[in-house]
């Protein structure tokens, strides 16, 4: 239901609903501290955020911020983690997901902040993926410190009922209409 009603958006308004979403993010979002940052790469054919401004504008604008990027590894239900370099060539997955196809490798616990893909998410900072559970393990393997920022084009529901034990909430969501920090408990718009 909350996939379809991504889905459905025009071309116009997801178009309308990123550019305001990197606003935010660029407004909102403190990146004191942050040496590696890494981000989702989006399933554009399922609408996900455009995480390419994103990157293209901490690679200009933050040179000394070190970007990463995740390739899944099915078998083993984890995702190993490379440091972007425009020069290494990238392929589309089966799900649509671009990867790296090599690269230098860095370990999660050198991860400062995670910009994390997600359907849905609510006011105490659940989110609602694809169901698979990577980012819940890639967050385990992670500092306890790492920043958790999720990513929505919509706004968040009241509370998500049937989250499970082992999910790992976030701390802040960027929307195109505000920022949610749930370890400040405040939303900035």
């Amino acid at each position: 239901m909350f996939l379809e009603k991504r889905l459905s958006l025009s071309e116009d308004e997801w178009t309308r609903r990123n550019d305001m979403l990197f606003n935010q993010f660029v407004r909102g979002v403190s990146l004191d501290n942050i040496k590696v940052f890494h981000s989702f790469l989006p399933i554009i054919k399922k609408r996900e955020p455009d995480t390419w401004r994103l990157i293209e504008f901490l690679q200009m604008e933050h040179p000394e911020i070190k970007v990463a990027v995740s390739r899944t590894l099915w078998k083993e239900k984890i995702m190993e983690n490379y440091l972007l370099d425009k020069r290494e060539r990238m392929v589309v997955n089966g799900l649509g997901i671009p990867e790296p196809v090599a690269g230098k490798k860095i370990d999660d616990k050198s991860i400062d902040m995670v910009v994390v893909p997600l359907i849905i998410f609510d006011k105490q900072g659940n989110r609602l993926g694809y169901g698979k559970g990577f980012y819940d393990t890639f967050f385990n393997n992670c500092r306890p410190d790492v920043i958790k920022a999720g990513l929505s084009l919509g706004t968040p529901l009241d509370f998500i009922p049937y989250m499970e034990r082992h999910d790992i909430k976030l701390d802040c969501c960027v929307t195109p209409f505000g920022v949610w920090d749930f370890r400040e408990n405040i939303v900035n718009s």
